[in-house]
């Protein structure tokens, strides 16, 4: 399967990836910037040029393989400073064991039920081998808040530790889009309990933030689920998550396919979170 484009508004544009995951291309007077790369099933890179004329700098939300695999695509890469150090590195790291070890990434596209999805001329032992070739170091690294002017469109910089200890967000200025990778999920998972996620006095903090600065978000564009959610939601999950934290509704506890974890309904979306949340007071 090709990847689907979508305009948002003019030069902003979503690619989804196997009807899987999401990445966005956002177009500037002077620079192009790239949210998240996919799986690197397909070239992103190529996508873009159709788009814009410049180099593209790839920001990623976080280092999971369907937001950083396609990175080996572009020249120019970034991520939270956080997340590479906590992260990328034990990732590239780790890729050592995918020929003749005991990693198959290509095995994942099973478990997340979308094989049926691969381009028909999908090899396996190529996909593992450019998989094992590991993440470029990125160019640039984020501390977080900072600004990018791209000609007429600026992006913010947005540190969102939840999903992972070094995820950010990116708002765009003009339009109140605000492009959050895996820290908010609605009408799909949405995971704040796997082994590389924040501490959960972090997630906490990161949701009363974005609760915070909710009337400069206009719409949420995450990589799974449901997009251009409106973005005063973000005041409802603060109050759900605060609810969580001061223990005034209870969750399902799950032993999910991704680990052990305790599911929260919000009102027919909700995350997942890990189990010592019932112990926080």
């Amino acid at each position: 399967m090709s990847p689907v484009v979508r305009t948002i508004e003019e030069g902003m544009y979503e690619i989804e990836e196997m009807g899987f995951v999401s990445a966005y291309l956002i177009v500037g007077g002077e620079k192009s910037v790239m949210i998240d790369t996919g799986f690197g099933v397909s070239d992103f890179s190529e996508i873009a040029s159709r788009y814009t004329d410049h180099e593209v700098l790839v920001i990623n939300t976080h280092i999971h393989p369907d937001h950083s695999n396609g990175n080996r695509y572009f020249s120019n890469t970034s991520m939270a400073l956080r997340e590479w150090e906590n992260h990328g590195l034990k990732w590239n790291k780790a890729t050592k064991n995918i020929i003749g070890g005991s990693w198959d990434p290509a095995a994942m596209f099973a478990i997340v039920k979308i094989k049926e999805s691969l381009p028909e001329d999908f090899s396996h032992e190529d996909y593992n081998a450019f998989v094992a070739r590991g993440i470029p170091e990125p160019d640039m690294l984020w501390n977080g808040d900072e600004i990018i002017d791209l000609g007429g469109r600026i992006l913010e910089i947005i540190p969102t530790p939840a999903h992972t200890t070094g995820s950010i967000s990116i708002l765009e200025r003009e339009s109140g889009a605000f492009f959050m990778g895996d820290a908010f999920a609605k009408g799909s998972a949405w995971y704040l309990h796997l082994k590389c996620k924040a501490t959960l006095e972090d997630t906490y903090a990161t949701f009363q933030h974005l609760a915070s600065i909710s009337d400069r978000i206009n719409k949420l564009y995450p990589s799974h689920g449901e997009k251009g959610v409106d973005g005063h939601i973000l005041k409802e999950v603060d109050e759900r998550m605060t609810a969580v934290r001061n223990g005034d509704i209870s969750g399902e506890e799950l032993d999910h396919l991704t680990g052990k974890a305790v599911y929260f309904d919000f009102g027919g979306y909700g995350p997942f979170m890990p189990p010592e949340v019932q112990a926080i007071t």
